[in-house]
């Protein structure tokens, strides 16, 4: 099956408001779980349970200075959870891993340790920080600064959307987003698309520690980065102003998602 047959054919602004709801919300991703692997990319109520997801935990995103992208790929881990279709408020569960997610990765930035470190209670704010005026620029950004490469502030939430696309098609979710880090900031360090593929093509180094095969290596970069002749790769076009549901719909990337589906 690779339908909404199970939702009785609710689509569109009908199955937005029926996700609005925990028993939607139950609903569609006991569909998603019994689907198995690639569910997500092929259900269409897949696609669309990211888009409420991005636009309901984007002000949680944005109070902390974050991209909207990295609470939709906070939503999405945390709906990967087979045990949250048994709760009764299923969407404040969600709520709450995103809000532990989203604080966990500022922290771990502010004071360079580790997202996993920066969950621990005690590494956690108090509050929400304060605003100085611009809408990215907060109180403790101006005491204590964290110097950043302009290729990392760039290339990061776009290369949450891309490692989310690839958790779609198998890869373990946080593996992906190591993978796709690695990727994108070595392709930022580049003068061209040619000159980052020429490079990552031939970095066996990475490739091995990554334990992917030669084959798979190569479709995942063109992929992410894209081909000589072949269209735009995923970071791209998320630079671009495409969406997670835009690449999914995407007849053109179904060639080489097949070739790097885990």
């Amino acid at each position: 099956m690779t339908d909404d047959s199970g939702l009785g054919g609710i689509r569109g602004r009908e199955l937005e408001a029926l996700l609005a709801t925990s028993e939607g919300l139950r609903q569609v991703l006991a569909l998603i779980h019994a689907e198995g692997p690639g569910a997500w990319r092929r259900l269409p109520a897949g696609a669309v349970l990211l888009q409420v997801a991005q636009r309901k935990y984007t002000p949680i995103a944005k109070s902390w200075g974050r991209a909207p992208e990295d609470a939709a790929y906070a939503a999405f881990i945390a709906m990967q959870a087979p045990s949250l279709v048994e709760k009764d408020e299923p969407w404040a569960v969600v709520t709450q891993a995103v809000r532990l997610s989203i604080i966990a990765d500022t922290q771990a930035e502010r004071l360079l340790i580790s997202p996993e470190r920066a969950r621990r209670p005690e590494n956690r704010p108090d509050k929400v920080p304060l605003q100085t005026g611009d809408d990215r620029e907060y109180l403790y950004d101006l005491t204590t600064p964290v110097e950043r490469s302009t290729a990392e502030e760039e290339a990061e939430p776009f290369a949450r959307e891309a490692a989310a696309f690839l958790a779609l098609a198998g890869w373990p979710a946080e593996f992906a987003l190591t993978v796709v880090e690695y990727v994108s900031l070595r392709a930022a360090e580049m003068g061209s698309r040619e000159s980052a593929l020429d490079t990552l093509q031939r970095d066996d180094v990475a490739r091995g520690q990554f334990g992917v095969d030669p084959a798979r290596w190569a479709a995942l970069l063109g992929l992410l980065i894209g081909t000589r002749r072949g269209p735009a790769g995923l970071l791209v076009r998320f630079i671009l102003g495409d969406t997670l549901a835009d690449a999914l719909a995407d007849p053109d990337l179904a060639p080489l998602t097949g070739r790097v589906a885990w």
